[in-house]
Formats: C-alpha cells, sequence, structure tokens
C-alpha cells in the first residue's frame, strides 16, 4: 500500500531520531578524557551491521527472540520516558501516570501507516537536533580543552571499553532494520545509510567533546545525566535562563520515536510469527512493557540493556550476514 511506504531518508531519520534518547542517558560513558572518542570507535560496528543485515530476512525463531527483547526495551523505555518527564517540572503526576499515558500515545503512533510515522520522524529529527545544537553552541564559550587534551597511550584502553558501551547504545537501533522492506526501492541509494552512520556518530562525539571540555570525565561520571545539565547552565542574559525543563521535555520526541520504532518491529515479528495478527501482537507486547515498566528499575538494567544490545543488536545481525554471504557463495560454488 501507498501509504505504508517509506523513504530511505524518513527510515534514517527515524533511526537517528530514536537514538538520541539512549545517546544522552548513556554517554558520556567514564572511561577518562578520550570517552568523546567512543562513537566514532563503535562506528564499524554500525557499519557492519547496516552492511550485512535486515531485519526482514530473520528466521521465525531468531525473530521471535528479538520480539522478546523487544519488549523488554519498551518496558525500559516507557519507564525512562516518565522518569523524564517527572524531572521535567510535573512533579505533581505519578510515575504510573505518565508511565501508562506514554504508552497509549506509543500506542496510538505505533498502530498507524508507516509513512506518518516516516515524516514524523523528520520533523522529530529537526527539532532534536536544533535543540541540541542550541545547546551545545551556548556551551562552547565553556569548554576548557585542558579536560579532554592531551590524550596519552594509557587513554587508549579506556576510550576503547567506552566504544563497547557507545556499540550497546547504538544497539537500540537494530530494529529500525525491520522496517527496511517497506522502505520504496526507488528512494535508496547505495552508500547514504554509511554516510548517515558516519555523521551520526561524528555528532555524538562532538557533543560529548563538549560535555567533557565543561564538566571533565570525572564530574560527568558523577552526574545522572550530562547532557541535561549542561541545559542547565547555559542562557542568554535577557532572553531565557534555566532551559533544561524545555530541553528535557523535547526529549520526549525521541522517546516517542524509539516506542515507534519498537511497535512496528513487533508488528513485522507478529505477522511473521501470527499471520494476518501483526497490529494484536504489538499491542499484547506493549500491554506487557507497560506492565514491566512499573517495575523495573532502568538504572540497574542499564549494564543488561547494553550487553543484551551488543548481542542482538551487533553480534547476531554480523554472524548472520556474514554466514548468510558463506552460504550464497557455496551455492554459486556449487
Amino acid at each position: 500500500m501507498k501509504n505504508e511506504r517509506l523513504t530511505q531518508r524518513q527510515l534514517l531519520a527515524l533511526l537517528w531520531a530514536g537514538l538520541l534518547a539512549p545517546a544522552v542517558e548513556v554517554l558520556p560513558v567514564d572511561a577518562g578524557p578520550g570517552t568523546w572518542l567512543s562513537t566514532l570507535i563503535a562506528l564499524p560496528v554500525l557499519a557492519a551491521v547496516l552492511v550485512l543485515w535486515r531485519g526482514g530476512e530473520l528466521p521465525k525463531l531468531l525473530a521471535a527472540l528479538y520480539g522478546l527483547w523487544g519488549v523488554v526495551l519498551l518496558a525500559v523505555r516507557l519507564r525512562l520516558c516518565a522518569q523524564r518527564l517527572l524531572g521535567a517540572g510535573w512533579r505533581d503526576g505519578s510515575m504510573a501516570f505518565f508511565l501508562l499515558g506514554t504508552a497509549a500515545l506509543a500506542l496510538w503512533i505505533g498502530m498507524g501507516h508507516r509513512a506518518a510515522f516516516g515524516r514524523l520522524g523528520q520533523c522529530a529529527l529537526t527539532i532534536l537536533l536544533v535543540t541540541a545544537a542550541g545547546v551545545l553552541a551556548l556551551a562552547v564559550p565553556k569548554v576548557e580543552l585542558g579536560r579532554v587534551f592531551p590524550l596519552w597511550t594509557q587513554d587508549v584502553a579506556p576510550a576503547l571499553r567506552a566504544g563497547g558501551a557507545a556499540a550497546g547504545m547504538l544497539g537500540w537501533g537494530v530494529f529500525a532494520g525491520f522496517l527496511y522492506g517497506h522502505v520504496d526501492p526507488e528512494t535508496r541509494k547505495p552508500g547514504r545509510a554509511l554516510w548517515w552512520a558516519a555523521w551520526g556518530c561524528g555528532l555524538l562525539s562532538a557533543g560529548q567533546f563538549i560535555v567533557l571540555g565543561c564538566f571533565g570525565s570525572r564530574l560527568s561520571a558523577q552526574l545522572t545525566n550530562p547532557f541535561f545539565n549542561l541545559a542547565k547552565s547555559v542562557g542568554v542574559t535577557g532572553a531565557f535562563q534555566r532551559v533544561e525543563s524545555v530541553v528535557a521535555a523535547l526529549w520526549m520526541f525521541s522517546d516517542l520515536i524509539q516506542l515507534g520504532v519498537l511497535l512496528y518491529a513487533l508488528r513485522e515479528i507478529g505477522g511473521r510469527i501470527f499471520p494476518g495478527k501483526e497490529k494484536q501482537a504489538a499491542a499484547a507486547g506493549l500491554v506487557l512493557a507497560a506492565a514491566g515498566g512499573l517495575v523495573l528499575v532502568p538504572v540497574e538494567m542499564e549494564p543488561v540493556v547494553l550487553a543484551g544490545n551488543l548481542v542482538f543488536g551487533a553480534g547476531i545481525p554480523v554472524v548472520f550476514g556474514l554466514l548468510k554471504k558463506s552460504s550464497k557463495k557455496l551455492e554459486k560454488g556449487c
């Protein structure tokens, strides 16, 4: 159906708009001055996944495992989004109210048309990038290069560890691969996804550089969310001050996009396992996730999420893609 088609740009916008929520929660990792290089170190992993894997090609059993992991990520994202709203100034509400309200909004988005969701992703990415650029630009005068330079040989190993955490963060985007089959073939251009990956990882590293330049690696490690703390310290005299609540509220766009990507992926998985009942499967997954989100503690879940995303977001796609390429070569050889 025409209204279910996405363009390649829309799918990439959905991927990166959804990644910005986990990015500000995980980055920068506590690994010293070289932490800002983490996403650039993780870029080859993301590039390999983009080249070797398409979610629609997975066998049913493996797709079911991705479905279960998607429900876990839904629960964590719902909880984190509710916490962000509570921290954005609406302290009179309750965790359950914001979590269930977000779940209802996500369900409305996830049961709609893919093309409309793609347009929403483009708008959300624009809003988020403009907001982040404004905060980071205002923070540039406060950057002290001595907090990030010079980098010594002993900084290499911590930076590589930070790259692993960054790869786990980027693993949130693997579920966007399940929407690839709905991309209009006429809009696909070879290499575009890799360019977006390079620019995205580069911009994330630039953002980490500014955060570390303002706070230093030690203080950044002690802060719950360095980016939002950075927003507290920026402003324009006589125009606006203390914009952190607005920034945190706007970041809900990223939460909703990530929730929508997960729900559309569950629709694809549900349609393969239960033909004709893709929407029912996604709705059931969201109900389970909402129930789990009410009891999950995301701070304790973060190491589990990063490790799981490394497996589902990088390990399985790379191994599966390589095995598929090898089997094709064997078939041609025969």
